[in-house]
């Protein structure tokens, strides 16, 4: 005995299946997508992130900057500390030696 024939109504229902499948499919795939309105709250976001950081930095180069100057003065501060130090000790044994 051959197998039945499918009835117009199973072919409907196959058909009607798959077109379900696929929107499911279609669901799932439009679910991994970011509404607009999110993402460009994100992207303010990520703006005024940005913006910090660069404020940041440019502190931080302001600071180094700074940083370098007093190191600078202070090195010459010592240098001509140490100077005078050395030239008082000088003077001190010339004295010595001259009397």
């Amino acid at each position: 005995m051959p197998p039945p024939e499918p009835r117009p109504s199973d072919a409907f229902l196959m058909r009607l299946d798959t077109i379900a499948a696929r929107l499911e499919e279609t669901v799932a795939r439009l679910a991994e997508f970011v509404r607009k309105d999110v993402y460009d709250a994100d992207q303010r976001g990520l703006g005024r992130e940005i913006r910090e950081i660069r404020n940041d930095i440019e502190e931080l180069q302001r600071a180094r900057r700074d940083d370098q100057s007093w190191r600078r003065s202070t090195s010459v501060t010592i240098a001509i500390a140490g100077i005078g130090w050395l030239l008082t000790i000088v003077i001190a044994v010339a004295t010595l030696v001259v009397r």
